[in-house]
């Protein structure tokens, strides 16, 4: 039961996922969560450490398209700036964003990977449609309201199911 909430890979921050473990599942999309997972909740710009890193996603021939339930023109913008795609009101857990960007990337849920900063919408809309998931620490404690209260449910789940940081 509770298997669809519980991770692949649980790690402190997008640049800590080993590039070698995405090639060993035989990778060919990423399917990135945006508000604190790529940048802080409703921010203009990436980091360098994060932007390097996608860098490096990218030229292993590994596709991203990045996803957000927000619906904010600041995220198409930036994902034009990384060169990625993008999916704006993805609506995860519901599997239609999810749908749309794997359309995007030309992948198949088997070789996609779905990475996000949330339990209760990246991990679950992920599992549902069957693919991996890499779950970060978000970047940020400034968040929407309603995810903020999310959080608690997703403590009390990690603490029941003593998930540990691959880190």
């Amino acid at each position: 039961m509770w298997e669809i909430l519980i991770p692949d890979l649980y790690v402190k921050g997008i640049t800590n996922i080993p590039l070698n473990q995405l090639l060993g599942w035989g990778t060919k999309g990423l399917i990135v969560d945006f508000d604190n997972t790529v940048t802080e909740w409703n921010a203009t710009m990436v980091s360098a450490e994060v932007g390097n890193w996608i860098k490096a996603v990218r030229e292993l021939g590994i596709m991203m398209c990045l996803t957000s339930n927000n619906r904010g023109p600041h995220i198409e913008t930036i994902a034009s700036q990384l060169g990625v795609a993008a999916v704006t009101g993805a609506g995860k857990p519901r599997r239609g964003g999810l749908r749309r960007a794997l359309a995007i990337l030309g992948t198949t849920p088997a070789e996609t990977v779905v990475i996000g900063d949330q339990i209760f919408t990246d991990v679950l809309a992920g599992h549902r449609m069957g693919m991996r998931v890499i779950l970060v620490q978000p970047l940020s404690r400034r968040e929407f309201l309603g995810t903020r209260l999310m959080r608690v449910g997703e403590r009390l789940l990690l603490k029941r199911l003593a998930l540990k940081e691959d880190w």
